[in-house]
């Protein structure tokens, strides 16, 4: 049996909401919440908030992961085959990985937090979920409709990709439909932009997944493909990640606009690429919404203060979100 550690009462407020609200959980549903040791404390909030709930409630202890995108044990894959509710609570991604997509495909709900925190639990999950999903639905229907994506920022960004015949997505933080699948924090519209479309220069200057930023990273790309980066520390670490993985890590796999408005750039991307006014790349797998690339790693990194046009039309000029 896991031993949870006590949670006070206004963290139990912030996961009863989780229920509640996102999730709009119903008495009874099973309920699977999967961490490590590290998000231990965090994950006791929704162990415990689930009980109040559900009386058929599972943790599974997740070991082993180095990197966002891996995959689970066969355990973990099996629980959240049979689950009606999943909460990730972990310090590496699930969120792309081919058994969260498959999990959402037998109608689990699932909400991913890797890297979350008390902090960020505090101040960029209690929001106005009507008025987040009205900005977030309007930036996805701009992301379907849209052909090419412009991006430039006061940082240095002046790159420019292909998103047509792709689909946008919304993670409004509602998470009431078989199948649907989030963060928390949530609040981002995102697509996958055609994989060889991407030239130009992309700096990183908010945050990047797992690396602490020290200096703003700074990606050449051709043919959708980093073909250099420069920068401090955090630019050596990403280099090394990329070629640990191998060429399909350096291939550009999402872009995505923040529309949380409690969200502040933290050094945890999680937070950081939901923070309105703000977008973030990705490079990695993105065969879990709507890409070709298949390879077991994701990570994202946060353009501050951009300018982004789609097609002709300008919907972000410096950080402010128009129309």
């Amino acid at each position: 049996m896991t031993a949870h550690p006590k949670v006070n009462n206004k963290k139990l407020e912030i996961g009863s909401l989780v229920y509640r609200i996102c999730l709009n959980a119903k008495n009874g549903e099973k309920i699977l919440i999967v961490t490590d040791a590290e998000k231990m404390p965090v994950a006791s909030i929704f162990v415990q908030a689930a009980k109040t709930f559900s009386k058929n409630v599972q943790t599974l202890i997740l070991e082993g992961m180095t990197e966002n995108g891996q995959e689970p044990s066969e355990e973990i894959r099996e629980a959240l085959y049979s689950t009606d509710i999943a909460i990730l609570v972990t310090s590496y991604s699930l969120s792309h990985t081919k058994t969260r997509l498959e999990a959402s495909a037998r109608g689990a709900r699932i909400i991913s937090m890797p890297g979350i925190t008390n902090e960020i639990m505090n101040r960029s999950i209690d929001v106005d979920y009507a008025d987040q999903t009205k900005r977030t639905d309007a930036l996805q229907e701009y992301l379907t409709k849209g052909n090419s994506v412009t991006i430039r920022s006061p940082g240095g960004t002046d790159v420019t990709f292909s998103i047509k015949n792709r689909v946008g997505f919304g993670d409004t933080g509602l998470c009431t439909n078989p199948g649907d699948f989030i963060n928390l924090p949530a609040g981002e519209a995102f697509i996958a932009p055609v994989e060889d479309s991407a030239r130009g220069m992309i700096v990183f200057d908010g945050a990047i997944a797992s690396i602490p930023l020290d200096k703003p990273i700074t990606l050449t790309l051709k043919n959708g493909t980093i073909e250099s980066l420069a920068g401090g520390t955090a630019a050596h670490i990403f280099g090394e990640r990329l070629d640990s993985v191998g060429p399909k890590a350096r291939i550009i796999c999402e872009f995505g606009i923040g529309t949380n408005e409690k969200a502040i750039v933290s050094p945890e991307i999680l937070e950081a690429e939901k923070v309105s006014g703000t977008c973030h790349i990705a490079f990695g797998r993105n065969i879990t919404f709507g890409g070709t690339n298949d390879v077991s790693f994701h990570t994202d990194g946060l353009i501050l203060k951009p300018t982004i046009i789609i097609d002709n039309l300008i919907i972000m000029s410096s950080g402010k979100l128009l129309g």
